[in-house]
């Protein structure tokens, strides 16, 4: 895509303000899915599946500023310049096992292991100068980049079971676990026009990696006794989490345990109505 733009505003009654731009946008895009299913038998099923998308964005624009008042050293004139690339992928896994409980007196077992990563890389560069002729009592150029570099993983394994009990009983049980971990590393840089070199700017700049895992596991009781309905439930959870902030030297430990109950009752007014 290229856009040339144009515009003038009046500031005041004599100051005033001219831009022209001129940008463009381009980019690629990537999507691949695919997936298996494997029957063992009728009642046991595992399933393999996988997608992978890739995304590739750059920017470009150039804009040209001028600034009119009735003070000739106030007068201002210069060109600014972008520059981006971006380029993330994401990978998607998902391993699944399934008991159907058609033929086994309604017994259903679940397992699932889902992976997932995301990667990317984020840079900007903005070249900013001015005109010698309109402005001489200031740097005549300015160049700044930013870089940034992140990648996330995600790991959760997760089974059920489903055991109907007695007469009209249904038990629920169930264990999952989850572990996720991030990196984002943001760099600021200013390129230093009497040494000819770029200079790392740490205020501007961060790094901050992040990890956490949770565990669970749940049991959920459910039973029908003519028009009532009754059900009882209980989750169990434990986590741990840990943010490092590079950029100062931090690192900040949490880890809490929580139970959640539950309860529900209804009543069948007809087969149209409940409460």
């Amino acid at each position: 895509l290229h856009y040339p733009l144009r515009r003038q505003r009046q500031m005041c009654i004599r100051d005033s303000l001219e831009q022209n731009q001129d940008f463009r946008r381009g980019g690629r895009f990537a999507n691949v899915r695919s997936g298996v299913d494997y029957f063992i038998n009728p009642q046991n099923t595992i399933s393999l599946s996988g997608s992978l998308f890739n995304r590739i964005f750059s920017s470009w624009d150039l804009t040209q500023t001028n600034t009119y008042t009735p003070y000739p050293l106030l007068n201002d004139s210069y060109s600014r310049q972008n520059e981006g690339e971006n380029d993330f992928s994401l990978l998607e896994v998902a391993l699944n096992y399934r008991l159907n409980g058609n033929s086994n007196g309604g017994r259903e077992l679940f397992a699932d292991v889902f992976y997932s990563q995301f990667s990317g890389d984020f840079a900007n560069l903005m070249n900013q100068w001015w005109d010698e002729e309109w402005f001489e009592f200031t740097q005549l150029r300015m160049i700044e980049q930013s870089v940034t570099s992140t990648t996330s993983n995600a790991l959760t394994l997760q089974t059920d079971l489903v055991q109907p009990v007695g007469n009209g009983g249904r038990l629920e049980v169930g264990l999952k676990g989850v572990v996720r971990s991030s990196d984002n590393n943001y760099e600021f840089q200013v390129f230093d026009n009497d040494d000819n070199s770029w200079t790392y700017n740490p205020l501007r700049s961060n790094h901050f990696i992040y990890d956490q895992h949770t565990f669970s596991a749940y049991s959920i009781y459910s039973i029908k006794l003519g028009k009532f309905s009754y059900q009882a439930g209980l989750r169990a959870e434990y986590a741990f989490t840990q943010g490092s902030q590079l950029a100062i030297d931090s690192i900040v430990d949490r880890d809490f345990f929580n139970l959640f109950p539950t309860a529900h009752v209804r009543y069948d007014i007809n087969n149209a109505h409940s409460m």
